[in-house]
């Protein structure tokens, strides 16, 4: 889960995936910010799952506060192709109710929703995941690329663009990260 590009798996149906993530961003004015993550999905037909994602947030500024941020719902569909395809097209749809208190910088203080477009083309160990999405005042693009190492361990990395609304800047980033497979149930990640 280290990367923000998505790709287009999806949930099996009758299952249900849990994530846990945990960011970490220092800000030069001093600030200091801890999120973790969770997500939790599940299949709810072979093409089809939906899922919400619940972070606790721990900020220190002048003050400290700690808590549950903004809830996000999301969907996805896959519209084409399917888990052996080597090209795949994915639609996602999400949206973020603002459940966390803004004014300790918890949450946000609005709701968002939006979707995104997730093109998967794979060839052997190696797969790519394009993404162009737009959440309600921002848009999204991301590439995202896999190569895998045997069955349990690969390098990912991705190149994200979002426009910031009203900072006149655009956040242009890129992540290297790698993921282990524990066991066929449990895979660990992490980027930078």
């Amino acid at each position: 889960r280290p990367l923000k590009t998505e790709d287009c798996g999806t949930t099996p149906v009758g299952r249900v995936s849990v994530e846990l993530g945990i960011e970490a961003e220092n800000s030069s004015q001093g600030t200091s910010a801890r999120t973790i993550g969770y997500v939790f999905n599940t299949g709810l037909t072979d093409r089809m799952d939906a899922g919400f994602e619940l972070p606790f947030r721990s900020i220190n500024s002048d003050g400290a506060a700690r808590g549950f941020g903004d809830i996000a719902l999301r969907m996805k569909y896959l519209l084409a192709g399917n888990s052996d395809s080597q090209t795949q097209l994915l639609a996602k749809l999400m949206s973020t109710i603002p459940t966390g208190d803004s004014e300790l910088e918890l949450g946000s203080g609005q709701s968002d929703a939006g979707g995104f477009l997730v093109l998967t083309a794979s060839s052997g160990d190696f797969s790519a995941h394009f993404n162009a999405g737009y959440v309600s005042s921002s848009g999204f693009l991301g590439a995202g690329f896999q190569r895998a190492f045997g069955m349990s361990t690969a390098v990912l990395w991705e190149l994200t663009y979002e426009p910031v609304p009203d900072s006149g800047a655009d956040a242009l980033n890129g992540t290297l990260g790698a993921a282990y497979g524990l066991s066929y149930k449990v895979v660990w990640d992490i980027a930078l």
